[in-house]
């Protein structure tokens, strides 16, 4: 019987990259951070820990997004921190609370892999903008609430 020789060696692994977005929530202006994707590797997950409460005087959506310059949502479109739709139910987010976030169809490596396409592998760092916007409302004194953003990177 013939055997072919096989190496192994460690396959793809995963890091994080944690941005801390303090006092997130300003009347009418979107708050950004930067956060660099690391070369030859994709997003493989985002999530949004909310530090501690947020609570605001407006019933109005607190919105992030993930993407690059000229793309804002190119990743992750229009993921609601707080949901205004709600009523006035919808003023307070709970620190401790962790979202995952939907990726956008189509800009994770699940929709294939396509080392072309800038969405799915990139072979060069590029800095990612991750955005909150919080409509008309301010944040109430005292209840801020930083936000933590991670990103998962998948290393190829």
């Amino acid at each position: 019987m013939a055997f072919s020789t096989r190496h192994q060696v460690p396959g793809s692994m995963t890091s994080s990259t944690k941005v801390l977005v303090k006092e997130p929530i300003v009347n009418g202006t979107a708050k950004s951070v930067f956060i660099d994707q690391p070369a030859n590797s994709v997003i493989d997950g985002v999530f949004v820990h909310v530090v501690s409460d947020i609570v605001i005087d407006a019933v109005e959506d607190v919105t992030f997004k993930l993407g690059v310059d000229g793309a804002l949502g190119k990743f992750v479109s229009a993921f609601d921190i707080l949901d205004g739709s709600d009523g006035t139910n919808a003023k307070t987010v709970k620190g401790g609370t962790v979202y995952k976030a939907s990726m956008v169809s189509g800009s994770d490596y699940s929709a294939g892999s396509n080392s072309t396409d800038e969405v799915v592998l990139v072979t060069a760092r590029r800095e990612l903008i991750a955005t909150i916007t919080s409509g008309a409302a301010n944040a109430v004194a005292g209840s801020h609430g930083d936000i933590e953003i991670h990103v998962v990177f998948r290393h190829f």
